[in-house]
């Protein structure tokens, strides 16, 4: 993804103002957005314009004032580049959280209507959350999915009906774990929590989990940044930030240490290379269980070891502070098959796959479980 303005503004050196200013500012800022996409087109899949919205750390004029600049922006890019994937504009949690209500306050609600009123269907819609509930993120897909359909909450919009916005792909464009709870008073989570979230196994299986409930959407991708701590924090070893903990895939020490959440990316992209067919996707609602998420896939065909073979995968996330003892409901799966074990978690980092007997797993606390039958 190549994101087209709206960052968060330099620590040592502030924005004199965010976002254009004026109908000049505004055409230079669309030329030079334009021949930046030009310059590196064919290197990205998805091109953005703008993130944050609405925030004024990023535009700091009125709702309405973005919106006829939007359309004003993506009419001169889409004529341009014409068959790049143009969308954004990378709606803010709060606007994501309560879409479901259909306030036309809502600024992903006037905005569409913004669109609409243009003739203008983006080729996507992003959002952003950070969030420590993971069903949150399947729920506002299923939103923004309905808001650009007119279906159920959305009927009474004007393009309802009328398949506008329908072929409209949905993208998670960043997403994280919060620093707040998700009461309705929103208070910032004690230090030891935070440092579980950021530092621990329980960020790691907040991620896969936030995944799999992603995986039972028609969400086209979601994206994590891959970035370090600030330097001058410490390593595994120490508290970072008084206890709370940076976003950061990797710890601020010299030689950039892996967190458990970037053992747990690792997982996840071994499960997507070697068991690229998707079977099945169970959420606690599904599971019975707390906490608990399965996703099953199977590897490509191996017609060298047998006629249509293929590899298992089941990826099993403990998102609870409880240890579970659990089977596979058809045990017959593992009969005859070479069965192993790989973990990440607060102690684990899932580089070993460990070969397992039995038909019984044990499956620790904030921990993510990636069983292979072979």
């Amino acid at each position: 993804m190549l994101r087209l303005g709206g960052e968060w503004e330099n620590g040592e050196r502030h924005h004199d103002f965010k976002g254009p200013q004026n109908v000049t500012q505004e055409a230079n800022w669309i030329i030079a957005a334009t021949k930046v996409a030009q310059r590196y087109a064919g290197k990205y899949t998805y091109l953005d314009i703008w993130t944050e919205y609405p925030g004024a750390h990023f535009w700091d004029r009125s709702n309405k004032e973005f919106n006829a600049f939007y359309v004003k922006a993506y009419k001169a890019i889409h004529t341009a580049l014409p068959t790049a994937k143009l969308g954004g504009p990378g709606f803010n949690a709060v606007t994501s959280r309560l879409l479901a209500d259909a306030s036309s306050t809502n600024a992903a609600i006037s905005f569409l209507r913004s669109l609409y009123i243009a003739g203008v269907a983006p080729t996507w819609l992003g959002w952003h959350d950070f969030n420590n509930t993971p069903e949150d993120f399947r729920t506002e897909e299923l939103a923004y999915r309905s808001l650009l359909n007119g279906t159920g909450t959305f009927v009474s919009m004007p393009w309802a009906g009328t398949g506008f916005f329908v072929k409209a792909e949905l993208l998670v464009e960043a997403y994280g774990s919060g620093q707040l709870d998700n009461t309705a008073a929103l208070t910032p989570l004690p230090d030891d929590v935070l440092n579980a979230i950021h530092n621990g196994g329980r960020g790691a299986t907040q991620i896969v989990a936030t995944w799999m409930n992603l995986q039972a959407t028609d969400a086209k991708g979601a994206f994590y940044y891959r970035f370090s701590d600030p330097k001058s924090t410490p390593g595994p070893t120490g508290d970072i930030r008084n206890g709370t903990g940076w976003y950061g895939l990797f710890y601020g020490d010299s030689v950039g240490t892996y967190k458990p959440s970037a053992y747990e990316i690792c997982m996840i992209s071994t499960m997507k290379k070697k068991y690229p067919t998707l079977k099945t996707i169970a959420t606690p609602e599904e599971t019975k269980v707390d906490g608990v998420y399965v996703t099953t896939a199977t590897s490509h065909l191996d017609m060298f070891h047998g006629l249509l073979d293929r590899d298992l995968a089941i990826l099993v996330a403990n998102n609870s502070d409880t240890s579970y003892a659990w089977s596979p409901s058809d045990v017959s799966i593992l009969s005859g098959k070479t069965v192993t074990v790989s973990t990440v978690s607060d102690t684990a980092d899932g580089k070993t796959a460990v070969t397992h007997l039995g038909i019984a797993f044990q499956l620790d606390p904030w921990s993510v479980q990636l069983i292979e039958v072979k």
